[in-house]
């Protein structure tokens, strides 16, 4: 009996992976379709102008600017790689806006494996995680970004490893080898990801938050075992400072004296859910007025889904 399940865990497994790697191949044509079809739009032409720069005029450019420098030296190492070392379009123009947006492309795929892993490693169980696989694969706004030259996806990419590496503090039975494995990918997302995109630290507090209530609970609960998780979670959070360190100057003279004035308006809460909302679920140019009825069933299907689980 006991080889018998054991034998179709393996066999569900398997099946899984399958499934996630047949996900990973959807989001990638997916992506594809249309890839640099469009000219590059304002912010776009920044990063491929930063891109061909030499790294200390783009360092001091970003120094100046409202983002960090992370993404434009990784995209100038992709168009180095890619045949653009200047970062000058060739004469019909497509090859360029294809390739820099193929980097966006390449890290919007990675997203799928990414999250299916990162489900696993919460214990939600293989059929969550295929599912979660599944709606990165076909989000709109994960489409959108992947085809776009700019940031965003990298930082999700990062803050998906951010996941990882918080992820055995969870459930207090990891070894303290893994856990110091773990505090070793987290410190280097952290700090990449804070180098490619100033709001990461959101995520950063936010992970914090949780983990730092959980681990002060679980030392009063389990003491000395609990003790020693705190401790590695708190190094990691000391090395990813560390680690960003050099540029944290420069990101506190930003954030407190914007270099670039706002661009609009701050827009009221109820704006802000509506916006964040159909832009994750029907993407960025999505017209708000036609989707109203879907976000009343979204919302009854969430109440209902909450009555049940209850």
């Amino acid at each position: 009996m006991t080889a018998g399940k054991a034998q179709h865990g393996a066999s569900s497994k398997s099946i899984h992976m399958g499934l996630a790697g047949a996900l990973t191949a959807a989001a990638f044509a997916l992506r594809l379709v249309h890839l640099g079809r469009d000219s590059l739009w304002y912010d776009e032409t920044v990063s491929v102008f930063l891109a061909g720069q030499r790294v200390p005029d783009l360092i001091a450019h970003t120094a100046r600017d409202i983002h960090p420098p992370g993404y434009y030296l990784l995209l100038r190492g992709w168009l180095t790689l890619t045949g653009f070392p200047t970062g000058h379009a060739d004469p019909t123009g497509y090859r360029l806006e294809f390739a820099a947006a193929f980097l966006s492309l390449l890290l919007g795929v990675l997203l799928v494996p990414l999250t299916w892993q990162l489900a696993r490693r919460l214990r939600l169980g293989d059929s969550t995680a295929t599912v979660a696989a599944l709606l990165i694969t076909i989000s709109p706004f994960g489409v959108w970004y992947s085809q776009e030259v700019r940031m965003y996806t990298l930082g999700a990419v990062l803050g998906v490893l951010c996941l990882l590496g918080a992820a055995p503090f969870l459930f207090g039975d990891a070894s303290s080898g893994r856990l110091w494995r773990a505090a070793i990918v987290f410190a280097i997302a952290a700090a990449a990801g804070l180098y490619t995109l100033y709001y990461f630290a959101f995520l950063l507090v936010s992970v914090n938050l949780l983990m730092i209530v959980l681990l002060l609970w679980r030392w009063r609960a389990t003491g000395r075992t609990g003790r020693q998780g705190l401790a590695i979670w708190l190094v990691a959070q000391i090395g990813a400072l560390v680690l960003f360190a050099p540029w944290l100057p420069t990101a506190w003279r930003q954030a407190t004296d914007p270099p670039v004035p706002p661009w609009r308006a701050a827009p009221q809460l109820g704006a802000a859910l509506a916006e964040s909302w159909g832009a994750l679920s029907f993407g960025q140019s999505a017209e708000l007025t036609r989707f109203w009825p879907l976000l009343v069933l979204t919302l009854v299907l969430v109440a209902v889904g909450a009555v049940a689980a209850w």
